[in-house]
């Protein structure tokens, strides 16, 4: 078939007329056999390449949407990943922030390091895992800041995983630029009836919004190593509750590693804290792993192991 003709039929199903499909009576979507017959003359591989072409000529948008509809349609088609990077890149280069010379010079002007230009969720993602080493250095650094995750009176124990989420919470709120967002507990699932399902909490949710008022965000799901649901949290809940039951573009699973010579052995959560992972490199090469072998364009995750010991 040739490509004009191939043209003309992706066009056809990019652009339906009223003839190819209407509402019934009862509103339901009606496709004539027509125009069933006639998309149906390419196969998937061409239609991606011309939809493609077509959507970026004019103007590069929707074809990331439409790439992701055929990947639900075909989702043994792998290469389809390719396709729908290719399109987010393009839509972003369309829609990036030009800043102009005085806005150049005011961020040069200001030496914090959280000031960046953030376009999306892989930015705003990039900028927050940075900020996860800066605030393991402030934990573990010169003056450290590791006492404030434990008790400061006997008996020697780690305060509670929800203090670890607060914690990390306003150490990014001191640290990022007043145009992210930083909310604790955020509810992006809520419980539908008095017996029902409970609703779905991320520990940590960010947002960020750009010139053109498009909002990135990201999510933190905050474990610590005496718990058990931290070594499936990353499938189960970063991804499997939050990301794919919110809005979140992107994730980080973040594993708090507690430790101390003299934990006082009536905590069971000493004795829990080394029964998923025998030490904090393990855990560490397990979840990264983990996060690795699941980021790809539908779910931009990562994961980091914070020492939280106390020496």
């Amino acid at each position: 078939m040739s490509t004009s003709k191939s043209m003309t039929i992706v066009s056809r199903y990019l652009y339906p007329s009223n003839a190819d499909i209407s509402l019934d009576g009862n509103g339901l979507l009606q496709v004539s056999d027509s125009f069933r017959k006639y998309t149906s003359l390419i196969s998937l591989e061409e239609f991606a390449e011309l939809s493609g072409a077509i959507l970026l000529a004019e103007g590069g948008m929707g074809k990331s949407t439409l790439m992701r509809q055929l990947k639900n349609q075909f989702p043994e088609d792998t290469w389809l990943n390719n396709c729908i990077i290719e399109a987010q890149t393009a839509e972003q280069a369309k829609n990036i922030t030009i800043l102009s010379i005085e806005d150049i010079k005011k961020l040069y002007d200001n030496k914090r390091a959280s000031c960046r230009l953030i376009n999306s969720a892989q930015d705003l993602h990039a900028l927050v895992f940075e900020k996860l080493d800066d605030y393991q250095v402030f934990l573990q650094g010169d003056i450290p800041a590791i006492g404030d995750l434990w008790n400061s009176i006997a008996p020697i124990r780690p305060k509670d995983e929800e203090y670890l989420s607060d914690h990390l919470a306003r150490f990014l709120r001191l640290t990022l630029t007043s145009e992210i967002i930083i909310n604790r507990e955020v509810q992006i699932k809520r419980k539908l009836y008095k017996k029902g399902k409970s609703g779905s909490r991320t520990d940590i949710w960010i947002q960020a919004t750009d010139e053109n008022a498009q909002v990135s965000t990201l999510c933190i799901e905050v474990k610590c190593n005496w718990n058990a649901s931290a070594k499936t949290a990353l499938k189960d809940q970063l991804i499997k509750k939050y990301m794919s039951g919110g809005t979140a573009g992107a994730g980080i699973l973040l594993l708090g590693w507690y430790a101390c010579p003299d934990w006082d052995n009536d905590d069971s959560r000493q004795a829990n804290s080394t029964k998923t992972w025998s030490d904090i490199d393990a855990a560490r090469t397990d979840i990264e792993g983990q996060a690795d072998q699941k980021c790809n364009v539908c779910h931009w995750v990562s994961a980091k192991v914070i020492d939280c010991s106390l020496r």
